[in-house]
């Protein structure tokens, strides 16, 4: 659904044809029930759906009434994607306002490539969010792996930034 960005489409073909998944261009709420429902049976019930907002603004009355629009479209679950750094103050006020809007999980990229990643996980304890997944590749075919305490305690350890084995 972020059609207005530019490359935006032909990024999601780019990446859905790496990862062998099927893609969809929505503009509008009622764009994603048409292509659900035009989507091939062995679609229907085979797996997760991923909704690509655009980046809104929390603050925004706009921004969330749309983004609330296509939740209620699909009835997805809203998850906070969020890249491992930037200014630790203004990812918390963030975190604060998605919770109100209903995120209860977090996806952090970038987090093979940036050595303090404080910003994004103080953010995610002040939404009181649960971490779904991190990135530790720029490579979208290698996709995401999940936070979980052992990752996180032997990221914590290195001496620097970069993929740490999944065990």
């Amino acid at each position: 659904a972020d059609v207005g960005r530019a490359g935006a489409i032909d990024q999601v073909k780019t990446y859905s044809e790496r990862l062998g998944a099927d893609y969809f261009i929505v503009e509008t709420p009622q764009d994603v029930d048409r292509a659900l429902q035009s989507a091939p049976s062995r679609m229907r019930g085979a797996g997760s759906i991923v909704l690509d907002t655009p980046g809104i603004s929390p603050f925004d009355a706009g921004d969330v009434a749309a983004l609330r629009d296509f939740q209620h479209a699909c009835g997805a679950e809203p998850v906070m994607v969020l890249p491992a750094s930037g200014d630790g103050e203004e990812f918390v006020e963030w975190a604060l306002a998605f919770a109100e809007f209903g995120v209860r999980r977090a996806i952090i990229t970038k987090f093979d490539a940036t050595k303090r990643v404080g910003a994004a996980l103080s953010a995610a304890f002040a939404g009181r969010f649960a971490l779904a997944q991190l990135s530790q590749s720029a490579f979208i075919s290698e996709g995401l792996i999940p936070a979980s305490a052992d990752y996180l305690a032997r990221r914590f350890l290195a001496a620097r930034p970069g993929p740490v084995p999944v065990h």
